[in-house]
């Protein structure tokens, strides 16, 4: 075995060595990073493949079919639960028939 093979590390000098070691970081990082992708992906196609399992699992909710109306009263009821009553009953005289539904 010659002298270069068996001190290669003292041959390179301090800049490749340091060139050397970054390099090795690097290649860590990115085998780290592309690990992480990896797992990353299986766990989204892992969430869609449950999500598109259970579509089917849920009832819709039964909206009632309500008669045509020319005009209706729409009005936001969020914590007005004192004033409500009244702003219904004067906004009856604006619905057509006057018909009220929850």
């Amino acid at each position: 075995m010659s002298n270069i093979a068996r001190y290669a590390l003292g041959y390179l000098g301090p800049l490749r060595l340091i060139v050397l070691a970054v390099s090795g970081v690097l290649f860590l990082i990115i085998a780290i990073a592309l690990v992480a992708y990896s797992l990353a992906q299986s766990l989204l196609v892992t969430a869609i493949v449950a999500y598109v399992a259970m579509r089917g699992a849920y009832e819709t909710s039964f909206i009632p079919l309500f008669p045509k109306a020319s005009t209706v009263a729409l009005r936001p009821a969020y914590s007005e639960q004192g004033r409500v009553a009244k702003v219904v009953k004067e906004a009856r005289i604006y619905v057509d028939n006057g018909n009220c539904y929850r």
